[in-house]
């Protein structure tokens, strides 16, 4: 069996890319004291107020041991703070602090400033095509999980 990739394989595209982009990401929050991750999981509870873990952990496809790791290291920050859930007891709710909030709103920034670096020289329609291939390629993998 031969093992030859060519460096135009979509695998090596979106390997180089994905690397560049998140050195990139990452190069801004660092100012921040947050990584990629937080930042993500930040954003799922800006967008779900009262999240628990498990459902940040489906989301993002992690294990719930890497989720709670990321979620201690953003309630130390005092970025996320976690309260009892009425409904179960053992359960906590998690919610974005005042201060993780205003740190939510200035990396958006940043990442909208990403993003349009990514798109400069693309027309919207190219845009969309993108778009469109990358959802392609996102059900061909999921259809690979089965």
């Amino acid at each position: 069996m031969e093992c030859n990739f060519d460096e135009n394989d979509l695998i090596w595209s979106f390997h180089k890319l994905k690397n560049l982009v998140y050195k990139k990401l990452q190069k801004g929050l660092q100012k921040y004291g947050i990584t990629i991750t937080q930042w993500t999981i930040m954003n799922y509870i800006y967008k779900n107020p009262g999240i628990n873990q498990k459902k940040i952990s489906d989301m993002l496809k992690k294990d719930r041991g890497e989720i709670s790791r990321n979620l201690n290291k953003l309630g130390n920050l005092e970025i996320i703070e976690k309260k009892i859930s009425y409904h179960d007891k053992r359960e906590y709710l998690i919610y974005l602090t005042n201060e993780g909030e205003k740190i939510l709103l200035k990396t958006c920034c940043l990442v909208k400033e990403l993003n349009k670096d990514l798109e400069k020289g693309f027309k919207k329609e190219e845009i969309k095509k993108y778009q469109e291939f990358i959802n392609k390629i996102i059900i061909n993998v999921k259809n690979t999980e089965k």
